[in-house]
């Protein structure tokens, strides 16, 4: 009897425990993206040590959800450097506070080898970056200067 009631609770232990890991790691996309606030992210991407602009970089931008133990991105969008070594990300439907995870990385490594590099932004809806009337978070000055590495 005593072994029995040991394995009930065990079992019981084991669902709640998977249950809430899997609560975490739940990405309600849906739910996210049904709101009306809008975020815009721009910034330049350079070699480091010469300054040059870098050209056909890929920066991704990645929202995810706030205070999540381990968040699921709720939009990756991407975009490409121009020949100013320049982009800008606008992603909008956003509602809760998030956090957008921006990396700029060689768009093919073998013509252009840079180490990628990030940064993470907490986007909270209020401050001097946030226009209230048109509901933008702005982000300006996202910049990036990437080292060469030795793949070529």
């Amino acid at each position: 009897m005593r072994k029995t009631i040991k394995k009930i609770i065990l079992s019981l232990s084991a669902a709640a425990i998977s249950t809430s890991c899997s609560l975490a790691l739940v990405n309600n996309e849906n739910e996210a993206l049904e709101g009306d606030h809008k975020i815009v992210i721009s910034g330049a991407v350079s070699e480091l040590g010469t300054n040059n602009p870098l050209q056909g970089i890929k920066v991704t931008l990645q929202a995810l959800p706030a205070n999540v133990l381990y968040p699921l991105p709720i939009l990756t969008l991407s975009e490409y450097t121009d020949n100013n070594g320049t982009y800008s990300i606008s992603a909008g439907g956003f509602s809760d506070v998030i956090t957008c995870k921006v990396t700029a990385a060689s768009a093919d490594p073998e013509t252009m080898s840079y180490a990628p590099a990030s940064q993470e932004h907490h986007i909270s809806w209020s401050g001097p970056s946030f226009d209230e009337e048109k509901l933008t978070f702005f982000v300006n000055d996202c910049n990036f200067q990437l080292a060469k590495t030795d793949a070529q």
